[in-house]
């Protein structure tokens, strides 16, 4: 829903905020004050192409902002939450377009910077309007048969149609994909035959290459280590070149030495016990030394094997690019199971086929139960648009829902002998057609060229769709052409009708409709000194008895104007006093 509106240096309208409230909100004023500015100022902030003359002659930019509470439309919530514009069930939304005299427009939403596509697409969600104006989402063909989908209950059906064409076009993909391969599968085959057979004759293994690292080092270095180990063993033992022994027989010396001591001096007894410890130690790496240098094997064939295969190892990972065995073998078991689909391709193939068959078989008869209920729903549509626009003073009209079906070289099903167009939607092109005199041909309502005529088949279609169409705001301007007296008054409660269930903003020339109103606004332009103002001000109710009683009689305002101007007011003040009365029992 509209709540604030502001304009800055747009057409006659230096400055102006202006608050809208739910129910029907009605601008009125005398012709030429500008009440059109209004929404060409709000067809720019939702994205419209602009006209650069718009642009306040002391101006070199006009700016347009919006605010919408958007807290009950989950849809558009979720648009900007995906765009990053909004979080998570954040009510208000604040837009803003800025149009430059150089042609440069900018656009934001929230704060942030939008692309006018966007912007339109947002705007779409907000707000409808429908006269002179081309922001009417009931002119496009895509958004007609949303409307006939949800008026005939059918979107449950038209979602299973739109998974089962999904499912077919995964399975038409899938079935070409092998097609295409067939033909070099036989290629395929041997190659992925010689990998796996190359991988599996290795029998390499999760671990191997490590271990193979640590022991060609060993092996390497086996007499160079088999050197040292004998060397710290001479060193511990002794050897035939040393004249004095080893280390272990110097500890035996510093024993005997030192137990002569302790016979001297008994307190140095405990240094006996010390000498031994470290005798004993020295016992134990004597004997794991020599076992060390004992087990060294220096074995060449051995070594060689090792170097073979790290070299083939190696060589695998460098041939099929992997880092490790590990990824060796996981590629070798992708190679296998590509190896089992193409040995099985055949049977994919046929399988595929039959799944085919199926599908389109489903596919097939869902798009005929939507066509159908479609026609259907497409009369009795027709039917009550009619009724509605006889009633608003349209009695020579015709209104249609076409339903047909598109030809397509390329589509999958097939319509009296011709293939025909396949959409996520169906087979069927929706499009709503009007014709406003007898004789006259039926057109798409794009084609109508009457502001008048079309925004009282946008009132008809809205009313009869109130409960489906989703759009909060609706805006119709040049409503009352060609209508007065009573047929204003039906236009009026048709209108106050409407706004029960969302906002409706009109302007209008006509006192019946204004007095429908739940709040009115009077649109008047000022002349100071050489600068031309319009102005919009919120009507009280005394001074909205005096505009419609202005709208009755002209500028003389008489008694008998503003009593007609309070009748009209009663009717709808004891309406909704009834309405009142009848909830609360």
């Amino acid at each position: 829903m509209l709540q604030i509106l502001k304009i800055t240096n747009f057409a006659l309208i230096d400055n102006l905020e202006l608050s809208f409230a739910p129910g029907l909100n009605v601008l009125t004023g005398e012709t030429g004050t500008g009440k059109s500015i209004l929404i060409d100022a709000l067809a720019q902030v939702l994205g419209e192409r602009t006209d650069l003359s718009n642009i306040r002659t002391d101006a070199e930019t006009s700016v347009v902002e919006a605010v919408f509470d958007i807290g009950a439309n989950q849809h558009l919530q979720q648009l900007l939450a995906t765009a990053g514009l909004a979080a998570d069930g954040e009510s208000e939304l604040l837009v803003r377009r800025e149009v430059a005299r150089t042609g440069r427009t900018r656009a934001w939403v929230n704060n942030n910077i939008v692309t006018i596509n966007l912007l339109q697409k947002i705007g779409a969600e907000l707000v409808d309007i429908h006269g002179q104006h081309q922001h009417q989402s009931l002119l496009h063909p895509s958004k007609q048969l949303d409307l006939l989908d949800n008026f005939a209950g059918l979107l449950s059906l038209r979602n299973e149609f739109e998974n089962t064409l999904v499912r077919y076009r995964s399975l038409e993909q899938e079935l070409l994909a092998l097609m295409q391969t067939q033909a070099d599968m036989i290629r395929q085959q041997e190659t992925l035959q010689y990998q796996i057979a190359e991988v599996q004759n290795a029998e390499l293994q999760e671990n191997e290459e490590p271990e193979l690292s640590a022991e060609r080092q060993l092996l390497s270095q086996a007499e160079k280590r088999q050197l040292l180990a004998a060397k710290a063993v001479d060193e511990l033992y002794g050897s035939e070149y040393q004249s004095f022994g080893g280390l272990l027989s110097g500890i035996n010396r510093v024993r005997l030495a030192i137990e002569e001591l302790a016979q001297l001096d008994p307190t140095q007894q405990s240094l006996i016990a010390d000498i031994e410890q470290i005798k004993s130690g020295l016992d134990e790496l004597y004997r794991a030394l020599r076992t060390y240098r004992d087990n060294i094997v220096i074995d060449p064939n051995r070594l060689e094997w090792v170097e073979e295969r790290l070299a083939l190892i190696q060589k695998l990972k460098r041939k099929y690019a992997c880092e490790s065995i590990s990824a060796l073998m996981v590629l070798k078991k992708n190679w296998e199971e590509n190896l089992y689909n193409l040995t099985h391709q055949e049977e994919r193939i046929a399988a595929l086929r039959k799944q085919l068959d199926i599908t389109k078989k489903t596919l097939s008869d869902l798009a005929w139960q939507l066509s159908a209920k479609r026609n259907q729903a497409g009369k009795k549509l027709a039917q009550l648009i009619a009724s509605e626009l006889n009633e608003l003073g349209m009695t020579k009209t015709r209104f249609q829902v076409d339903v047909n079906q598109k030809t397509n070289p390329n589509g999958i099903l097939e319509y009296q002998g011709e293939k025909i167009a396949v959409m996520a939607t169906g087979i069927d092109q929706i499009e709503f057609l009007f014709s406003a005199n007898p004789g006259e041909e039926l057109k798409p309502l794009a084609k109508i060229v009457s502001g008048g005529e079309l925004s009282r088949v946008m009132l008809a279609i809205k009313t009869i769709l109130a409960k489906i169409d989703d759009i909060p705001t609706l805006v119709f301007d040049e409503i009352d052409v060609g209508i007065g007296g009573a047929m204003a008054q039906v236009v009026g409660k048709k209108l106050r009708q409407l706004s029960e269930s969302r906002q409706v903003i009109v302007i209008t020339h006509l006192p019946q409709i204004a007095a429908a109103a739940h709040n009115h606004y009077r649109v008047t332009k000022t002349q100071l000194k050489t600068k031309t103002f319009t102005t919009i001000h919120h009507l009280d109710s005394q001074a909205r008895t005096n505009e419609l009683a202005r709208m009755l009689s002209g500028e003389s305002i008489t008694p008998t104007a503003i009593h007609h101007a309070e009748s009209l007011l009663e009717e709808y003040r004891s309406s909704k006093s009834n309405k009142k009365k009848k909830n609360t029992l």
